[in-house]
Protein backbone atom coordinates (compact mmCIF):
# COMPACT_ATOMS: atom_id res chain seq x y z
CA UNK A 1 0.00 0.00 0.00
CA UNK A 2 1.42 3.32 -1.21
CA UNK A 3 1.16 6.81 0.28
CA UNK A 4 -1.92 8.14 -1.72
CA UNK A 5 -1.49 11.93 -3.07
CA UNK A 6 -3.21 13.28 -0.73
CA UNK A 7 -1.30 12.10 2.23
CA UNK A 8 2.05 13.42 0.03
CA UNK A 9 0.85 16.78 -0.06
CA UNK A 10 -0.01 16.94 3.38
CA UNK A 11 3.56 15.88 3.86
CA UNK A 12 4.91 18.09 1.25
CA UNK A 13 6.72 15.46 -0.33
CA UNK A 14 6.99 15.34 -4.00
CA UNK A 15 6.46 11.50 -4.38
CA UNK A 16 6.73 8.84 -2.46
CA UNK A 17 10.32 8.25 -0.85
CA UNK A 18 10.17 4.54 -0.50
CA UNK A 19 9.18 3.27 -3.93
CA UNK A 20 10.70 0.55 -5.49
CA UNK A 21 11.30 2.75 -8.52
CA UNK A 22 11.78 5.90 -6.79
CA UNK A 23 14.61 7.08 -8.84
CA UNK A 24 18.34 7.03 -9.04
CA UNK A 25 18.89 10.29 -6.86
CA UNK A 26 16.99 8.01 -3.93
CA UNK A 27 20.07 5.27 -4.45
CA UNK A 28 21.59 5.60 -1.10
CA UNK A 29 25.29 5.22 -0.46
CA UNK A 30 27.93 5.75 2.23
CA UNK A 31 32.12 4.30 3.05
CA UNK A 32 30.88 0.98 3.98
CA UNK A 33 28.98 0.69 0.44
CA UNK A 34 31.44 2.40 -1.55
CA UNK A 35 34.04 -0.03 0.19
CA UNK A 36 32.45 -3.12 -1.18
CA UNK A 37 32.31 -1.86 -4.45
CA UNK A 38 35.75 -1.20 -4.72
CA UNK A 39 36.69 -4.63 -3.14
CA UNK A 40 34.65 -5.86 -6.00
CA UNK A 41 36.26 -3.96 -8.79
CA UNK A 42 39.61 -4.96 -6.89
CA UNK A 43 38.87 -8.78 -7.91
CA UNK A 44 37.66 -8.03 -11.10
CA UNK A 45 41.42 -6.96 -11.80
CA UNK A 46 42.45 -9.86 -11.15
CA UNK A 47 42.84 -12.27 -14.72
CA UNK A 48 40.40 -15.03 -15.05
CA UNK A 49 38.33 -14.37 -11.56
CA UNK A 50 34.96 -15.26 -10.76
CA UNK A 51 33.39 -12.95 -8.12
CA UNK A 52 30.44 -14.08 -6.13
CA UNK A 53 28.35 -10.91 -4.83
CA UNK A 54 25.83 -12.50 -2.60
CA UNK A 55 23.32 -11.23 -0.29
CA UNK A 56 19.91 -11.94 1.35
CA UNK A 57 16.56 -10.89 -0.24
CA UNK A 58 15.85 -7.51 -0.23
CA UNK A 59 19.65 -6.46 0.63
CA UNK A 60 19.84 -4.41 -2.43
CA UNK A 61 21.64 -7.04 -5.00
CA UNK A 62 20.73 -5.36 -7.74
CA UNK A 63 21.35 -2.00 -6.91
CA UNK A 64 25.09 -2.59 -6.11
CA UNK A 65 25.58 -4.98 -9.38
CA UNK A 66 24.43 -1.16 -11.51
CA UNK A 67 26.84 0.91 -9.32
CA UNK A 68 29.44 -1.36 -9.87
CA UNK A 69 28.70 -1.33 -13.70
CA UNK A 70 28.64 2.03 -13.67
CA UNK A 71 32.17 2.86 -12.59
CA UNK A 72 33.64 0.32 -13.78
CA UNK A 73 36.39 0.64 -16.15
CA UNK A 74 36.42 1.48 -19.61
CA UNK A 75 38.75 -1.30 -20.22
CA UNK A 76 36.10 -3.98 -19.91
CA UNK A 77 33.73 -5.19 -22.99
CA UNK A 78 30.70 -5.78 -20.87
CA UNK A 79 27.96 -8.57 -20.99
CA UNK A 80 25.82 -8.13 -18.70
CA UNK A 81 22.14 -9.97 -18.41
CA UNK A 82 19.54 -10.75 -16.25
CA UNK A 83 18.69 -14.52 -15.13
CA UNK A 84 15.53 -15.73 -15.49
CA UNK A 85 13.91 -18.91 -14.27
CA UNK A 86 13.74 -22.06 -17.06
CA UNK A 87 16.58 -20.17 -19.09
CA UNK A 88 18.71 -22.69 -21.18
CA UNK A 89 22.08 -22.57 -21.78
CA UNK A 90 21.20 -21.45 -25.67
CA UNK A 91 19.28 -18.56 -24.66
CA UNK A 92 22.71 -17.61 -22.59
CA UNK A 93 24.93 -18.38 -25.94
CA UNK A 94 22.66 -16.06 -27.91
CA UNK A 95 22.87 -13.09 -25.61
CA UNK A 96 26.89 -13.70 -26.08
CA UNK A 97 26.47 -13.99 -29.51
CA UNK A 98 24.42 -10.84 -30.23
CA UNK A 99 26.57 -8.62 -27.83
CA UNK A 100 29.62 -10.43 -30.10
CA UNK A 101 28.33 -9.37 -32.99
CA UNK A 102 27.75 -5.50 -32.44
CA UNK A 103 31.67 -5.52 -31.94
CA UNK A 104 31.57 -6.83 -35.60
CA UNK A 105 32.36 -10.45 -34.50
CA UNK A 106 30.04 -12.33 -36.61
CA UNK A 107 30.63 -16.08 -37.23
CA UNK A 108 27.88 -18.25 -36.82
CA UNK A 109 29.94 -21.31 -38.17
CA UNK A 110 32.22 -20.97 -34.90
CA UNK A 111 31.28 -22.02 -31.29
CA UNK A 112 31.56 -20.00 -28.60
CA UNK A 113 34.68 -21.11 -27.43
CA UNK A 114 36.43 -19.71 -30.75
CA UNK A 115 34.84 -16.45 -30.70
CA UNK A 116 35.66 -16.20 -26.94
CA UNK A 117 38.75 -17.41 -27.13
CA UNK A 118 40.20 -16.34 -30.77
CA UNK A 119 44.25 -16.76 -30.46
CA UNK A 120 44.07 -14.23 -33.80
CA UNK A 121 42.24 -12.03 -31.72
CA UNK A 122 43.70 -9.28 -29.14
CA UNK A 123 43.35 -10.21 -25.84
CA UNK A 124 40.50 -7.95 -24.84
CA UNK A 125 39.51 -7.67 -20.79
CA UNK A 126 35.82 -9.21 -21.09
CA UNK A 127 33.10 -9.28 -18.40
CA UNK A 128 30.36 -11.72 -17.85
CA UNK A 129 27.78 -9.98 -15.20
CA UNK A 130 24.58 -11.82 -14.53
CA UNK A 131 22.06 -10.59 -12.19
CA UNK A 132 20.10 -13.37 -10.44
CA UNK A 133 22.36 -15.94 -11.29
CA UNK A 134 20.97 -17.89 -9.09
CA UNK A 135 18.00 -18.31 -10.89
CA UNK A 136 19.84 -19.66 -14.04
CA UNK A 137 19.99 -22.90 -12.37
CA UNK A 138 23.61 -25.00 -11.39
CA UNK A 139 23.63 -26.95 -15.12
CA UNK A 140 23.89 -23.57 -16.91
CA UNK A 141 26.51 -22.05 -14.11
CA UNK A 142 28.44 -25.14 -14.57
CA UNK A 143 28.50 -24.71 -18.44
CA UNK A 144 29.44 -21.30 -18.19
CA UNK A 145 32.48 -22.24 -16.10
CA UNK A 146 33.74 -25.38 -18.39
CA UNK A 147 33.69 -22.89 -21.24
CA UNK A 148 35.78 -20.84 -19.49
CA UNK A 149 38.17 -23.72 -18.62
CA UNK A 150 38.33 -24.30 -22.40
CA UNK A 151 39.49 -21.02 -23.32
CA UNK A 152 41.85 -20.82 -20.79
CA UNK A 153 43.25 -24.32 -22.01
CA UNK A 154 43.28 -22.73 -25.36
CA UNK A 155 44.20 -18.93 -25.03
CA UNK A 156 45.42 -18.60 -21.07
CA UNK A 157 42.33 -15.88 -20.97
CA UNK A 158 39.06 -15.99 -20.52
CA UNK A 159 36.25 -13.97 -19.67
CA UNK A 160 35.76 -12.64 -15.98
CA UNK A 161 32.34 -13.40 -14.52
CA UNK A 162 30.54 -11.53 -12.59
CA UNK A 163 27.57 -13.63 -10.30
CA UNK A 164 25.20 -12.19 -7.92
CA UNK A 165 22.38 -13.90 -6.26
CA UNK A 166 21.60 -14.93 -2.99
CA UNK A 167 23.25 -16.63 -0.43
CA UNK A 168 22.14 -19.64 0.01
CA UNK A 169 22.51 -20.81 -3.12
CA UNK A 170 26.28 -19.74 -2.99
CA UNK A 171 27.19 -23.86 -2.90
CA UNK A 172 25.70 -24.44 -6.27
CA UNK A 173 28.42 -22.12 -7.45
CA UNK A 174 31.02 -23.16 -5.59
CA UNK A 175 29.81 -26.74 -6.45
CA UNK A 176 30.31 -26.28 -9.97
CA UNK A 177 33.78 -25.00 -10.20
CA UNK A 178 36.18 -26.39 -12.41
CA UNK A 179 39.79 -27.54 -10.73
CA UNK A 180 41.78 -24.46 -12.24
CA UNK A 181 38.57 -22.48 -11.16
CA UNK A 182 39.34 -22.49 -7.23
CA UNK A 183 42.28 -20.18 -7.12
CA UNK A 184 40.17 -17.11 -9.05
CA UNK A 185 36.90 -17.36 -6.68
CA UNK A 186 36.45 -14.51 -4.68
CA UNK A 187 33.00 -14.56 -2.61
CA UNK A 188 31.77 -10.80 -1.69
CA UNK A 189 28.64 -10.42 0.79
CA UNK A 190 26.21 -7.43 0.51
CA UNK A 191 25.46 -7.10 4.93
CA UNK A 192 22.71 -5.51 6.12
CA UNK A 193 22.53 -2.33 7.20
CA UNK A 194 23.71 -1.13 10.76
CA UNK A 195 21.40 1.19 12.98
CA UNK A 196 23.26 4.39 11.58
CA UNK A 197 23.22 3.35 7.84
CA UNK A 198 19.28 2.52 8.12
CA UNK A 199 19.05 6.33 10.09
CA UNK A 200 20.68 7.38 6.81
CA UNK A 201 19.28 5.53 4.26
CA UNK A 202 15.63 7.07 5.75
CA UNK A 203 16.96 10.54 5.98
CA UNK A 204 18.52 10.45 2.75
CA UNK A 205 15.31 9.13 0.71
CA UNK A 206 12.82 11.84 2.81
CA UNK A 207 15.37 14.44 1.64
CA UNK A 208 15.53 13.33 -1.91
CA UNK A 209 11.73 13.46 -1.59
CA UNK A 210 10.96 17.04 -0.67
CA UNK A 211 11.36 16.69 3.41
CA UNK A 212 13.86 19.53 4.82
CA UNK A 213 13.62 18.48 8.05
CA UNK A 214 13.47 14.19 8.19
CA UNK A 215 15.06 14.45 11.39
CA UNK A 216 12.45 16.27 13.02
CA UNK A 217 9.45 12.99 12.10
CA UNK A 218 12.22 10.15 12.58
CA UNK A 219 13.06 9.84 16.17
CA UNK A 220 15.37 7.30 17.30
CA UNK A 221 12.63 5.24 18.84
CA UNK A 222 11.27 5.19 15.22
CA UNK A 223 14.56 4.39 13.57
CA UNK A 224 15.27 2.10 16.30
CA UNK A 225 11.91 0.16 15.81
CA UNK A 226 12.34 0.60 11.82
CA UNK A 227 15.85 -1.09 11.92
CA UNK A 228 15.00 -4.17 14.19
CA UNK A 229 11.37 -5.36 11.94
CA UNK A 230 13.27 -5.22 9.14
CA UNK A 231 16.81 -6.73 9.97
CA UNK A 232 18.21 -3.91 7.54
CA UNK A 233 17.19 -4.85 4.62
CA UNK A 234 16.61 -1.81 2.18
CA UNK A 235 13.81 -3.66 0.69
CA UNK A 236 11.74 -4.48 4.07
CA UNK A 237 12.73 -0.80 5.65
CA UNK A 238 11.00 0.42 2.37
CA UNK A 239 8.25 -1.23 3.05
CA UNK A 240 7.68 -0.61 6.87
CA UNK A 241 8.94 3.19 6.34
CA UNK A 242 6.04 3.34 3.95
CA UNK A 243 3.41 2.29 6.68
CA UNK A 244 4.96 4.57 9.15
CA UNK A 245 4.67 7.51 6.57
CA UNK A 246 0.74 6.11 6.24
CA UNK A 247 0.04 6.77 10.05
CA UNK A 248 1.91 10.09 9.55
CA UNK A 249 -0.79 10.82 7.36
CA UNK A 250 -3.36 9.80 9.74
CA UNK A 251 -1.99 11.69 12.52
CA UNK A 252 -2.25 15.12 10.38
CA UNK A 253 -5.52 14.29 9.15
CA UNK A 254 -6.42 14.46 13.56
CA UNK A 255 -4.01 17.36 13.77
CA UNK A 256 -4.95 21.06 14.76
CA UNK A 257 -5.10 23.36 11.57
CA UNK A 258 -1.79 25.45 10.90
CA UNK A 259 0.42 22.37 12.80
CA UNK A 260 3.76 21.74 10.32
CA UNK A 261 4.90 18.17 9.75
CA UNK A 262 8.27 19.09 11.73
CA UNK A 263 5.76 19.76 14.41
CA UNK A 264 4.21 16.47 14.48
CA UNK A 265 4.47 13.64 16.36
CA UNK A 266 4.15 10.30 14.73
CA UNK A 267 1.28 7.99 15.07
CA UNK A 268 2.59 5.70 17.91
CA UNK A 269 4.14 8.77 19.64
CA UNK A 270 0.54 10.64 19.78
CA UNK A 271 -0.78 7.06 21.32
CA UNK A 272 2.12 6.97 23.78
CA UNK A 273 1.73 10.35 24.94
CA UNK A 274 -2.22 9.86 25.37
CA UNK A 275 -1.90 7.45 27.06
CA UNK A 276 0.35 8.83 29.80
CA UNK A 277 -1.49 12.02 30.07
CA UNK A 278 -4.83 9.52 30.94
CA UNK A 279 -2.06 7.70 33.30
CA UNK A 280 -1.31 10.90 34.79
CA UNK A 281 -4.56 12.37 34.87
CA UNK A 282 -6.37 9.10 36.64
CA UNK A 283 -6.86 5.54 35.35
CA UNK A 284 -9.18 4.53 33.36
CA UNK A 285 -12.67 3.63 35.23
CA UNK A 286 -13.50 -0.45 34.04
CA UNK A 287 -17.52 -0.50 32.31
CA UNK A 288 -19.39 -0.52 35.64
CA UNK A 289 -17.54 1.12 38.08
CA UNK A 290 -17.00 4.87 39.39
CA UNK A 291 -13.51 6.43 39.25
CA UNK A 292 -13.42 6.38 42.91
CA UNK A 293 -13.46 2.51 43.05
CA UNK A 294 -10.97 2.29 40.19
CA UNK A 295 -7.43 1.23 42.12
CA UNK A 296 -4.82 3.29 41.03
CA UNK A 297 -2.41 0.43 39.89
CA UNK A 298 0.83 1.05 39.99
CA UNK A 299 1.18 4.16 42.06
CA UNK A 300 3.09 3.86 44.71
CA UNK A 301 0.60 4.13 48.19
CA UNK A 302 2.71 7.00 49.70
CA UNK A 303 1.28 8.89 45.95
CA UNK A 304 -2.43 8.11 46.82
CA UNK A 305 -4.50 10.77 47.38
CA UNK A 306 -6.00 8.84 50.52
CA UNK A 307 -2.28 8.76 52.08
CA UNK A 308 -1.56 12.41 53.33
CA UNK A 309 -5.34 12.87 55.04
CA UNK A 310 -4.98 9.34 56.37
CA UNK A 311 -1.14 9.45 57.52
CA UNK A 312 -2.04 12.68 59.09
CA UNK A 313 -4.90 11.17 61.22
CA UNK A 314 -3.08 8.18 61.88
CA UNK A 315 -0.02 10.20 63.49
CA UNK A 316 -2.81 12.60 65.58
CA UNK A 317 -4.23 9.36 66.88
CA UNK A 318 -0.63 7.77 67.73
CA UNK A 319 0.44 11.02 69.58
CA UNK A 320 -3.06 10.81 71.34
CA UNK A 321 -2.27 7.25 72.37
CA UNK A 322 1.06 7.63 73.18
CA UNK A 323 0.02 10.65 75.56
CA UNK A 324 -2.48 8.68 77.41
CA UNK A 325 -0.09 5.90 78.22
CA UNK A 326 2.25 8.70 79.45
CA UNK A 327 -0.23 9.83 81.59
CA UNK A 328 -0.94 6.55 82.64
CA UNK A 329 2.18 5.01 83.69
CA UNK A 330 6.07 5.43 83.58
CA UNK A 331 7.44 6.71 80.53
CA UNK A 332 8.60 3.43 78.11
CA UNK A 333 12.60 3.23 77.54
CA UNK A 334 13.40 4.62 74.13
CA UNK A 335 10.47 6.62 73.60
CA UNK A 336 9.88 10.61 74.60
CA UNK A 337 7.14 12.54 73.86
CA UNK A 338 7.82 16.09 72.18
CA UNK A 339 4.70 18.52 72.10
CA UNK A 340 4.65 21.99 70.69
CA UNK A 341 2.58 23.97 69.72
CA UNK A 342 0.68 23.83 66.84
CA UNK A 343 2.44 20.57 65.37
CA UNK A 344 2.86 17.17 67.33
CA UNK A 345 6.32 15.07 66.94
CA UNK A 346 7.02 11.75 68.15
CA UNK A 347 10.77 11.78 68.65
CA UNK A 348 13.01 8.13 68.55
CA UNK A 349 15.58 8.81 70.91
CA UNK A 350 17.36 5.62 70.02
CA UNK A 351 17.66 3.80 66.71
CA UNK A 352 15.22 2.07 65.71
CA UNK A 353 15.99 1.21 61.82
CA UNK A 354 15.72 3.21 58.53
CA UNK A 355 12.83 5.18 57.70
CA UNK A 356 10.92 2.48 56.30
CA UNK A 357 10.93 0.49 59.68
CA UNK A 358 9.79 3.51 61.19
CA UNK A 359 6.65 4.17 59.30
CA UNK A 360 5.88 0.45 58.68
CA UNK A 361 5.83 0.89 63.02
CA UNK A 362 3.65 3.67 62.90
CA UNK A 363 0.81 1.69 60.26
CA UNK A 364 1.00 -1.16 62.39
CA UNK A 365 0.70 0.59 65.51
CA UNK A 366 -2.40 2.87 64.15
CA UNK A 367 -3.87 -0.55 62.66
CA UNK A 368 -4.45 -1.64 66.06
CA UNK A 369 -6.49 1.26 67.11
CA UNK A 370 -8.66 2.28 64.08
CA UNK A 371 -12.20 0.96 64.44
CA UNK A 372 -13.13 2.07 60.69
CA UNK A 373 -13.28 -1.27 58.32
CA UNK A 374 -12.60 0.45 55.17
CA UNK A 375 -9.77 2.45 56.82
CA UNK A 376 -8.00 -0.86 58.37
CA UNK A 377 -8.16 -2.24 54.54
CA UNK A 378 -6.50 0.53 53.26
CA UNK A 379 -3.66 0.84 55.89
CA UNK A 380 -3.13 -3.36 55.28
CA UNK A 381 -2.91 -2.83 51.45
CA UNK A 382 0.24 0.38 52.23
CA UNK A 383 1.52 -2.28 54.81
CA UNK A 384 1.91 -4.84 51.97
CA UNK A 385 3.05 -2.36 49.05
CA UNK A 386 5.58 -0.61 51.57
CA UNK A 387 7.06 -4.33 52.72
CA UNK A 388 7.65 -5.47 48.76
CA UNK A 389 9.14 -1.83 47.63
CA UNK A 390 11.23 -2.03 50.77
CA UNK A 391 12.28 -5.44 49.51
CA UNK A 392 13.70 -3.80 46.19
CA UNK A 393 17.43 -3.40 45.07
CA UNK A 394 16.57 -0.14 44.85
CA UNK A 395 15.48 0.64 48.08
CA UNK A 396 17.45 -1.50 49.43
CA UNK A 397 20.54 0.14 47.85
CA UNK A 398 19.32 3.39 49.67
CA UNK A 399 18.38 2.30 52.74
CA UNK A 400 22.23 1.35 53.07
CA UNK A 401 23.59 3.61 56.24
CA UNK A 402 25.72 6.49 54.51
CA UNK A 403 29.45 6.78 55.15
CA UNK A 404 31.89 9.26 54.67
CA UNK A 405 32.71 9.68 50.88
CA UNK A 406 36.03 8.52 50.81
CA UNK A 407 38.78 11.15 48.99
CA UNK A 408 39.58 10.54 45.34
CA UNK A 409 42.68 9.09 44.64
CA UNK A 410 44.41 10.93 41.77
CA UNK A 411 45.37 8.56 39.14
CA UNK A 412 46.60 8.99 35.40
CA UNK A 413 44.44 7.55 32.80
CA UNK A 414 46.27 4.65 30.95
CA UNK A 415 47.39 5.93 27.77
CA UNK A 416 45.42 5.64 24.80
CA UNK A 417 47.25 3.48 21.91
CA UNK A 418 47.23 5.49 18.82
CA UNK A 419 45.93 3.92 15.22
CA UNK A 420 49.53 4.27 14.12
CA UNK A 421 50.70 2.48 17.65
CA UNK A 422 48.17 -0.03 16.99
CA UNK A 423 49.01 -1.55 13.55
CA UNK A 424 52.82 -0.49 13.45
CA UNK A 425 53.54 -4.10 14.38
CA UNK A 426 51.72 -5.78 11.64
CA UNK A 427 52.85 -2.77 8.84
CA UNK A 428 56.31 -4.17 9.83
CA UNK A 429 55.32 -7.56 9.51
CA UNK A 430 53.47 -7.10 5.90
CA UNK A 431 57.05 -5.58 4.75
CA UNK A 432 58.97 -8.39 5.33
CA UNK A 433 56.78 -10.90 3.54
CA UNK A 434 57.42 -11.93 0.03
CA UNK A 435 55.81 -10.05 -2.54
CA UNK A 436 54.37 -12.92 -4.70
CA UNK A 437 53.06 -14.34 -1.49
CA UNK A 438 49.50 -14.35 -0.73
CA UNK A 439 47.05 -13.25 2.76
CA UNK A 440 43.44 -13.53 3.19
CA UNK A 441 41.35 -10.76 3.23
CA UNK A 442 38.42 -10.37 6.01
CA UNK A 443 37.43 -6.74 5.65
CA UNK A 444 37.83 -3.78 5.37
CA UNK A 445 36.26 -0.65 6.71
CA UNK A 446 36.97 3.14 7.20
CA UNK A 447 37.81 2.79 11.24
CA UNK A 448 39.48 0.49 12.83
CA UNK A 449 37.35 0.43 15.75
CA UNK A 450 34.97 -1.42 13.58
CA UNK A 451 38.19 -3.91 12.15
CA UNK A 452 39.42 -4.54 16.28
CA UNK A 453 35.53 -5.15 16.96
CA UNK A 454 35.07 -7.83 13.95
CA UNK A 455 38.06 -9.72 15.35
CA UNK A 456 36.57 -10.10 18.42
CA UNK A 457 33.55 -10.82 18.14
CA UNK A 458 34.60 -13.52 15.69
CA UNK A 459 37.24 -14.77 18.00
CA UNK A 460 40.21 -14.33 15.62
CA UNK A 461 43.77 -14.87 16.23
CA UNK A 462 46.81 -13.44 14.00
CA UNK A 463 44.51 -11.11 12.46
CA UNK A 464 46.76 -7.99 10.68
CA UNK A 465 45.60 -4.56 10.60
CA UNK A 466 47.13 -2.65 7.94
CA UNK A 467 46.33 0.98 7.15
CA UNK A 468 46.03 2.05 3.71
CA UNK A 469 44.68 5.55 2.01
CA UNK A 470 41.74 5.77 3.75
CA UNK A 471 40.59 2.61 5.33
CA UNK A 472 41.80 -0.35 7.24
CA UNK A 473 42.27 -4.01 6.05
CA UNK A 474 42.12 -6.93 7.87
CA UNK A 475 44.30 -9.86 6.81
CA UNK A 476 45.33 -13.51 7.76
CA UNK A 477 48.12 -15.32 6.80
CA UNK A 478 51.27 -15.49 4.35
CA UNK A 479 50.95 -18.66 1.36
CA UNK A 480 52.60 -19.41 -0.89
CA UNK A 481 50.31 -19.97 -3.64
CA UNK A 482 46.52 -19.49 -4.09
CA UNK A 483 45.85 -22.73 -3.64
CA UNK A 484 47.37 -22.70 -0.33
CA UNK A 485 45.80 -19.29 0.66
CA UNK A 486 42.20 -20.76 -0.54
CA UNK A 487 42.50 -23.70 1.44
CA UNK A 488 42.86 -22.02 4.49
CA UNK A 489 40.48 -19.96 3.91
CA UNK A 490 37.91 -23.10 4.07
CA UNK A 491 39.05 -23.20 7.35
CA UNK A 492 37.63 -19.70 8.42
CA UNK A 493 34.68 -19.71 11.02
CA UNK A 494 31.47 -20.33 9.38
CA UNK A 495 30.48 -16.94 10.57
CA UNK A 496 33.00 -15.62 8.95
CA UNK A 497 33.01 -17.47 5.18
CA UNK A 498 29.24 -16.21 5.16
CA UNK A 499 30.52 -13.02 4.88
CA UNK A 500 33.13 -12.89 2.62
CA UNK A 501 36.49 -13.19 2.02
CA UNK A 502 39.43 -11.94 -0.85
CA UNK A 503 42.76 -14.16 -1.68
CA UNK A 504 45.39 -10.94 -2.54
CA UNK A 505 48.76 -11.15 -3.29
CA UNK A 506 50.56 -9.30 -0.86
CA UNK A 507 52.38 -7.06 -3.00
CA UNK A 508 49.06 -5.67 -3.69
CA UNK A 509 48.41 -5.24 -0.69
CA UNK A 510 52.17 -3.84 0.37
CA UNK A 511 51.72 -1.32 -2.50
CA UNK A 512 48.18 -0.55 -1.36
CA UNK A 513 49.59 0.49 2.21
CA UNK A 514 52.91 2.81 0.92
CA UNK A 515 49.53 5.03 -0.59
Amino acid sequence: MAPTPDCLTRLQLKQDPFAADAGDVFIYTDTLLESLREMVLNALAEPNSIVLLSGAAGSGRSVQLMQILSILPTSFDLIAFRGRRNTTFAAVELTIRNHLLTLGIDAPESSLRELLGNPNQPPVNRLIAIDDAHLLGADIIRQLLRLRSDIITAVKTAPSLLLVGTSASAHQYTNALEPDDVNNFKRIQIRSFNLEQTRSYLIHRLRMSGCDTPDAWLKPMEVAQLFQRSEGLPAAINTLATEWLIRLCRNLEKAAAGVTPAELLTADEVTAADSRTTAARSPTAPDGLDEKETPARGVAFWRQRWFVPVLTGLGMAAVLVLLGQQLGKSPQTGFTIAMTTPNYTIAQSAPQGSATDALAQVLTDAQGQVQDQDLKQQIATALAQLQRDSKSPQNLENDRPTSPAATPIATNPPPVATEAQITQPDVAWLAQQDSAAFAIQLLTAMEIQIVKDYIAQHQLKDVRIIPTRNRFIAIVGSFPDRTAAATAASRLPLAVLSQGHWVRRIGDIQAEARQ
